[in-house]
């Protein structure tokens, strides 16, 4: 007699069988053909065998997360027309987007003129002079850290970098990456790394990297050691081998909290403090700000730059953007275009919450010097 594990179990595949039509041939659609198939699928992602599971300890639940969480794809995903590899497919699948030629650019990012400075020339122009960098035995590729107050354009900046060089952009939601189920974590790793190694030239951005490389000391989960452990050996291999040429750039607002052995020469070189925009900085921002919009005449960039120190980014962005939904339904209730006014940008400012604070300021002043 079946166990009642093993009854559980195919009536989970029959309701999941949908998901796996393209498995099953036209003209033999059938419950034992979608077991048949899902059964290879499991045996190739994790050699659990649909009839065995029980006896290896596998519980329901686990079937279940594999069908919620997509891992269990039907048909062949892999090739598009002509054979050629879907990339943008097979990236989204590891929670990741992929775009082929990105066309941000600096031009598109105010101010940072000293960090554009810097990354030009030690990850831009070794793509753009690739002949010359040759010459002098630079190679293609390498790693930086971002860190700082969140809102101050980290993600806009790593999208630019690879616009600027010419090359693809790879931008990883760590959430998707991970998984509690026995080596996973680490296969998603893997296959990560390996679709980076296939696309190059390329830039990967690991966002929050904190939550994927936190401090093993502090974590009592073994599978975020195991994972952390994976992603150092990918790391390493990547930049070992980096024929392709591939830049990694991650990205974090809490970088006390990454695994130091990821912060060491010949993983992240570069470590760049992503400050909150100086006052010039904000000029800048503001201008081209105003650029964009239905100003009045008597909007004075110079004092609303110096009314917003501590903004970051983020909040001089939403600045203008609640002044010109005021100045829009005003229109709207007057029945006449109204200009964006002075008054409606200072007006608004005091409504902007900036939630950095100074001890927060020092915290990263301190990393900064201590890097």
């Amino acid at each position: 007699m079946r166990s009642k594990n093993q009854a559980d179990i195919d009536l989970i595949i029959k309701q999941a069988y949908d998901r796996f039509m393209e498995c099953v041939s036209a003209e033999s659609k059938n419950f034992d053909n979608a077991k048949n198939c899902l059964n290879e699928i499991l045996q190739s992602l994790s050699t659990i065998n649909v009839d065995s599971a029980s006896s290896l300890g596998q519980r329901v639940s686990t079937l279940k997360s594999l069908i919620n969480q997509k891992i269990l794809v039907p048909g062949k995903q892999e090739e598009t027309k002509e054979g050629n590899v879907d990339y943008s497919q097979k990236f989204a699948e590891l929670g990741a987007r992929f775009i082929q030629n990105p066309t941000r650019k600096f031009s598109d990012l105010k101010g940072m003129d000293e960090i554009k400075r810097n990354l030009r020339a030690t990850l831009i122009y070794p793509f753009v002079y690739k002949d010359l960098s040759r010459e002098f035995g630079i190679s293609l590729g390498g790693g930086v850290l971002l860190y700082g107050p969140p809102g101050n354009g980290k993600t806009l900046l790593a999208e630019a970098i690879a616009g600027e060089a010419g090359i693809s952009f790879i931008e990883l939601n760590p959430a998707y990456l991970y998984n509690e189920y026995f080596g996973r974590y680490e296969k998603n790793i893997a296959d990560l790394f390996r679709l980076t190694r296939e696309t190059a030239p390329n830039l990967l951005f690991l966002d929050e990297v904190e939550s994927l490389i936190p401090r093993r000391e502090t974590s009592d989960q073994s599978v975020i050691k195991r994972g952390v452990t994976q992603l150092l050996i990918e790391i390493n291999r990547l930049m070992t081998e980096n024929t392709g040429g591939t830049v990694i750039v991650a990205a974090t607002n809490l970088p006390w909290e990454i695994d130091p052995a990821m912060l060491r020469p010949g993983r992240f070189d570069q470590k760049i403090y992503v400050t909150l925009p100086s006052s010039l900085d904000r000029l800048e921002i503001i201008k081209d700000q105003l650029n964009k919009g239905y100003y009045s005449r008597d909007v004075d960039a110079s004092l609303i730059a110096h009314r917003t120190e501590g903004f970051s980014f983020a909040d001089l962005i939403y600045l203008f953007k609640r002044a010109t939904q005021q100045a829009f339904f005003q229109s709207v209730e007057k029945g006449t275009k109204e200009h964006i006014k002075m008054d409606d940008i200072l007006n608004q400012i005091s409504l902007v919450k900036r939630v950095y604070s100074l001890d927060l300021i020092r915290k990263y002043e301190l990393f900064n010097n201590q890097s």
